[in-house]
C-alpha cells in the first residue's frame, strides 16, 4: 500500500502517535500511579520488617488465611501495614495439608505462623508454622548470661535472686 500502510493500518513513531493521542506509554517505564504504589508498598513492608525485628525471630502470630492455591496459602498479618505474608505447602504442618502435600487450609482459616523472611524489594513475606528452634550457643549464651545474674544478685545480698530470674526465664520462654 501506499503510504507506508500495511493492511490497513499505519505505522507511526512513538513521537507521531504521543503528538496525536498524548502520552503513549512503551512498557519500558511504569505508570506513575504504579511507581507510588510501589513506594507506599515498600515503605509498609520496611515498616513491617522493623516490628518484626523488634518482636524477635521466635514469635509466633495468629493470621487468617486471605486466599489458598496450590503450593500454599496467603495471610493477613493482621495490623494497620495491610501486610500479607506467603505459608507455603512445604512449611505447612498438622491439618493444614494433607499426607500427600495438598494444601487443606480454606479462605478464613486462622493459623499461627512465625514469620521466616521480610524481602523489602520483593515486598514478600516468608510463613512458616514450624516454632522456632534457638541454636546450642544461643542457649548456652542465655545460660551463661542468667547463670551470670543470678551470682551477681546473690552478691548484692538480693533474697530470692534465684527465684527471680526463674521467673524471668519462665515468662521470657512463655511468649
Amino acid at each position: 500500500g501506499e503510504g507506508g500502510s500495511k493492511g490497513g493500518f499505519q505505522e507511526m513513531t512513538v513521537e507521531e502517535a504521543s503528538e496525536l493521542y498524548g502520552d503513549i506509554l512503551t512498557g519500558d517505564e511504569e505508570p506513575a500511579a504504579v511507581d507510588l504504589a510501589k513506594k507506599d508498598t515498600r515503605a509498609r513492608m520496611e515498616k513491617f520488617q522493623k516490628r518484626m525485628a523488634r518482636q524477635g525471630p521466635s514469635k509466633m502470630r495468629n493470621c487468617v488465611v486471605t486466599s489458598v492455591t496450590g503450593y500454599g496459602a496467603f495471610c493477613d498479618m493482621g495490623g494497620q501495614d495491610g501486610i500479607q505474608g506467603m505459608l507455603h505447602v512445604s512449611k505447612m504442618q498438622g491439618k493444614a495439608k494433607d499426607k500427600y502435600g495438598k494444601v487443606l487450609l480454606k479462605e478464613g482459616d486462622s493459623v499461627m505462623v512465625r514469620v521466616t523472611n521480610v524481602d523489602t524489594e520483593e515486598c514478600k513475606v516468608e510463613l512458616t508454622m514450624e516454632a522456632w528452634k534457638a541454636s546450642d550457643t544461643e542457649i548456652d549464651k542465655e545460660a551463661m548470661e542468667t547463670l551470670k545474674r543470678i551470682n551477681d544478685e546473690a552478691d548484692s545480698g538480693s533474697k530470692s535472686a534465684f527465684s527471680a530470674a526463674w521467673e524471668k526465664a519462665i515468662k521470657k520462654s512463655s511468649k
